[in-house]
């Protein structure tokens, strides 16, 4: 069979286009316009892919300087890239972070502003570069306004309750710490907090976030464990006013004076006779800038017999500076409960501040024997014979050890008897002792001035210039700084 031709190329190649001259024009006019564009474009292109290219690199060296802590640096670097990746405005994000990170509160905001936040870190961060500038509604505002986004970002309640606490807004700040622990249960302070704001009226859940609080963190052991007794305590008192009282004076004691004030307001709310409840209240009204006096006077107009009216009325004029009336205060005190030592020694302490050494040294034997086995008050005796320079070998240093023997882990106790050896000129044995103080509690500054004088005896300058330097700069708003600023002066002008 003879095969037909097969032209190959002309089977595969496409028929000739055939245009019309008016689509010819067409196209011709389409290509004029559009070549100009396409120009520009690549002119556009070759301009803007190095400076695109480095927006890149200068966010890779932010990232790198970031994580190396060159928070200056890195703030820089996110701007720059920020500016050259235009469309990037999450740059800005990173930017605050570390603009915040460097203490650059105001830059930290306008990076935040400028920025597409989009992580609750970011919105945090946003927030604390506001508080940190003192725009304390705003910075409110923005974690308020996160949370809606980032429901399950637990630092915004926790940030929010210490905000409202700092209200007394005590009713929405429980609600941001039941918040927060619904998202994270393992947090000891709020655990803590928590508790304190149940203490009142829901004693039993109050209860169980101090137990909580105290086997989550033994920094809050002691608090909690005060609390959770005086709870105790509370629960067999006679009457409302009374069990109110008992935790008022509790949160007193833990330093939570507001909350301690409306507990006494509320006890002599209940039974405006009850002569402790006005008395602790005028306390309360002193611990949080107020008077206090007309509820001290109205506490001994309803009963001139209370030991705890006397001797709250003794702290008063003490603090004023009256010490002729707080010693008669304080001896009252005793007259009707002579075997307090708490009050016997506040009489101690009343007659020295009114200069009568010997009945002060009197009534600080006396509260040490009312209670034998409690360090506290052979402590006081061994402080007032150091301070005093009498009796050191006598009375002093068998006071200052037997403190010590009751209570081998108090760093008081360690203090009085490093200061009782360097009153007796045992300058080593006093620098073991106010070590041992130093290192159970670090911001005990009565033994850090003590073992500055130590070193000072001995003539080691350079130590003491370091402990005042210490002190200063770690206390800086404090007592304990100003008077380590005075030494420093006095010492080494």
């Amino acid at each position: 069979m003879e095969l037909l031709p097969c032209h190959c190329e002309e089977a595969l190649a496409f028929p000739p286009t055939s245009y019309s001259q008016s689509e010819q024009s067409f196209m011709k006019l389409i290509m004029k316009r559009i070549y100009p564009f396409l120009i520009l474009v690549i002119i556009v292109l070759l301009i803007g892919t190095p400076f695109i290219v480095m927006g890149f690199r200068q966010e890779q060296q932010a990232r790198i300087a970031l994580n190396n802590k060159q928070y200056q640096q890195a703030s820089q670097l996110f701007q720059l890239s920020a500016q050259k990746l235009f469309w990037r405005t999450d740059l800005y994000e990173q930017a605050g972070i570390a603009a915040y990170l460097n203490h650059d509160f105001q830059l930290a905001i306008q990076d935040f502003q400028q920025a597409r936040i989009s992580s609750p870190e970011g919105w945090d961060f946003f927030g604390l570069a506001y508080y940190q500038n003192n725009q304390i509604q705003d910075a409110v505002d923005t974690w308020l306004q996160a949370s809606k986004t980032f429901r399950e970002y637990p630092l915004y309640y926790r940030r929010l309750s210490l905000y409202y606490h700092a209200q007394k807004e005590y009713v929405k700040e429980k609600e941001m710490l039941m918040r927060y622990l619904d998202l994270k249960n393992d947090d000891a302070s709020v655990h803590y907090d928590l508790g304190i704001l149940l203490l009142l009226e829901e004693s039993d859940l109050a209860r169980q976030h101090f137990q909580r609080a105290s086997v989550l963190n033994p920094q809050f052991d002691s608090a909690s464990q005060t609390l959770i007794t005086a709870l105790a305590v509370s629960q067999v008192q006679a009457d409302e006013s009374s069990r109110l009282v008992v935790l008022g004076r509790a949160l007193g004691i833990v330093s939570e004076w507001e909350l301690a004030r409306a507990a006494f307001e509320k006890a002599v709310s209940v039974d405006q006779k009850n002569a402790e409840a006005w008395a602790w209240l005028g306390e309360s009204n002193q611990q949080t800038g107020l008077d206090g006096s007309a509820e001290l006077d109205h506490a001994l107009s309803l009963n001139r017999q209370s030991a705890v009216v006397h001797s709250l009325r003794g702290l008063y004029w003490k603090r004023l500076g009256n010490f002729p009336n707080a010693l008669n205060e304080y001896l009252q005190a005793v007259e009707f409960d002579p075997k307090n030592p708490a009050w016997v020694s506040a009489v101690g302490e009343s007659y020295q501040l009114v200069g009568d050494m010997p009945r002060a040294l009197e009534y600080y034997q006396l509260a040490a024997e009312l209670a034998p086995n409690e360090s506290a008050y052979w402590r006081l005796l061994a402080a007032f014979c150091a301070a005093n320079n009498i009796y050191i070998e006598e009375i002093g240093l068998p006071a200052a050890q037997k403190a010590v023997e009751l209570a081998p882990e108090d760093a008081l106790a360690y203090d009085s008897l490093g200061w009782v050896y360097y009153a007796s000129g045992r300058l080593t044995l006093a620098q073991e002792a106010l070590n041992k103080a130093i290192e159970i509690d670090a911001r005990l500054y009565a033994a850090r001035f003590h073992l500055i004088y130590t070193f000072l005896a001995q003539s080691n300058r350079a130590a003491a210039y370091n402990e005042l330097t210490l002190v200063r700069d770690a206390d800086k708003d404090g007592e304990a700084g100003k008077l380590a600023q005075e030494l420093l002066q006095q010492y080494f002008p």
